[in-house]
């Protein structure tokens, strides 16, 4: 399934809970691309989750001053150390939002702390503590990386199955060698309102083990923990009577935004029944395609201008529809974009341009100083091949769709079917069919055999390489796969999977080529 797909499967369950921000449907969207069955099948991973929750945490909300006289020393020095990159949420704990969990839970392998909850309102994150028993282990890898759930406790306990774990990757402690620190994501909709949370590690994994050769370790590390609202940084929510933006082909409307510390995200709803692009048809999964591309085409030239500065989106979504008429008007569709983090509560004008028509969001309208970067769609700078559906924006991002060619690792025919080439990674999406294989060995569900293909796949697509004008670069990661088993995206029986190379510019590059094996294939 490609990169669209696990969104728009993903959107539907971030629209129901309705206060998930944009980033973290990406993040769900991308966890369930790698989520793995970890060799369980539904029902007994609900008997298995019903047996043990860990006890309640007192949780205690430590400032910056306090934390200090406490003997935590700088915390958001500490959280520097360890996650440099991540400058956002050190200075919101230095701000003082920051609620000590310490709960901790061990096994034969593993002791793993929740020690901490930070972040904001939109995008609060969850700080653990993992010591690596098998010494041995702990040595061959620099990081780690683990799975887990953040749910309420009805979600958890009866409606798992409805979600997807989230991922998140944890750096050694340059001091303890055994040690590593995780900062992941949470789940906005739940650690919210002082209600009770739960978060389930269910997976530790790695990237060399030489002496177990098993990479993955399944585990059952359940934490049931309360945030207060204080602990989390407030975010601005605003609420508009859906304002019109047009794009040649839909109406879309802007009904939400919300700033927060980490980015501005803003939410849109459209109609497609009855459109022209519809074409008469009213089944939006078979659409959903042509409507994510006339968003992004759309969409890519918008600029948020607050007080004369100008902001390009970080992140454009995808479309989910709720036919059933859960969230909006049956038909109605939802569609999402982020901005960089902006001081909307302390800003004087605030204006969005969309194809350069100015909406205000707060105080007068301001004027648009740069052309949008990526324009329309009748631009000349916009390029579309009707071989291959190639999109291709101006600041060297690039989207192939292709008609499944067939790449064969001698047990699978995997069946390239959509290349992303963004700035930090280069994605390409391959499905093929588990049914009737001889790797399948004449079994039915794919949940009993998931290892076998994810197992093929890895050894193939690990000999993947990507040349850009002479310079080779191997995989990044390599996906885990999932299986559409009732048709909903594919044909049943239709799996999908993938794998992620370096980020390249696709517009600057003359010629990029992927080799599979003893395939070539020109990709430009």
């Amino acid at each position: 399934m490609s990169e669209n797909k696990y969104k728009k499967a993903m959107d539907g369950v971030c629209d129901k809970q309705f206060r998930l921000t944009g980033e973290e449907m990406l993040e769900k969207a991308k966890a369930s691309s790698v989520e793995r069955n970890i060799t369980m099948n539904a029902t007994k991973k609900r008997n298995i989750i019903g047996k043990f929750i860990g006890t309640a945490a007192a949780c205690v909300i430590i400032s910056g001053t306090v934390a200090s006289a406490m003997g935590y020393g700088p915390l958001g020095d500490s959280f520097r150390k360890f996650f440099g990159k991540d400058e956002i949420t050190a200075e919101i704990i230095d701000e003082g939002h920051f609620c000590e969990i310490g709960q901790e839970q061990s096994d034969d392998m593993f002791t793993v702390v929740l020690a901490s909850v930070t972040g904001d309102l939109s995008s609060p994150k969850m700080l653990f503590d993992i010591t690596v028993k098998d010494e041995q282990l702990a040595a061959e890898n620099e990081r780690l990386q683990i799975y887990a759930y953040t749910l309420s406790e009805e979600k958890y306990l009866n409606e798992l199955d409805n979600y997807a774990m989230w991922d998140a990757y944890g750096e050694k402690d340059p001091d303890v060698n055994n040690l590593y620190h995780v900062c992941m994501n949470g789940a906005s909709s739940f650690m919210i309102n002082e209600e009770e949370v739960i978060a389930a590690v269910k997976q530790i994994s790695f990237e060399n083990d030489s002496v177990n050769n098993k990479f993955d370790y399944d585990v059952n590390m359940e934490y049931r923990f309360t945030v207060p609202k204080q602990a989390l940084k407030e975010t601005v929510r605003e609420y508009y009577d859906d304002i019109p933006m047009n794009s040649g082909n839909i109406d879309y409307r802007l009904f939400f935004c919300e700033f927060g510390a980490y980015d501005s995200l803003f939410k849109f709803k459209y109609d497609f029944l009855g459109t022209e692009l519809a074409g008469g048809e009213t089944d939006y999964d078979n659409l959903y395609a042509k409507f994510d591309k006339d968003w992004h085409r759309f969409s890519d030239t918008f600029i948020l201008s607050v007080d004369g500065t100008e902001y390009e989106p970080k992140e454009l979504g995808y479309g989910y529809c709720d036919e059933e008429g859960e969230a909006f008007d049956a038909g109605t569709c939802c569609t999402w974009m982020t901005f960089p983090s902006v001081d909307y509560a302390n800003a004087v004008n605030v204006t969005l341009f969309a194809d350069g028509e100015a909406y205000v969001l707060k105080g007068n309208a301001l004027e648009l100083k740069n052309e949008p970067v990526n324009p329309r769609p009748d631009s000349e700078k916009y390029k579309e091949s009707d071989e291959l559906s190639l999109y291709e924006y101006d600041n060297g991002e690039a989207d192939m769709f292709y008609d499944d060619i067939v790449l064969s690792s001698g047990n699978v025919d995997y069946r390239l079917f959509h290349c992303r080439f963004g700035k930090e990674d280069t994605s390409l999406s391959v499905k093929f069919d588990f049914l009737g294989t001889e790797l399948a060995h004449g079994e039915t569900d794919y949940n009993n055999v998931i290892d076998a293909f994810d197992d093929d796949w890895h050894a193939f697509a690990g000999s993947f390489v990507l040349n850009v004008d002479g310079t080779d670069y191997e995989p990044k990661e390599l996906g885990y796969s999932y299986c559409d088993t009732e048709g909903e995206s594919f044909d049943a029986g239709t799996c999908c999977t993938w794998l992620s190379f370096p980020g390249i510019n696709y517009k600057e590059a003359e010629s990029v080529t992927l080799i599979a094996n003893d395939k070539t294939i020109t990709l430009k």
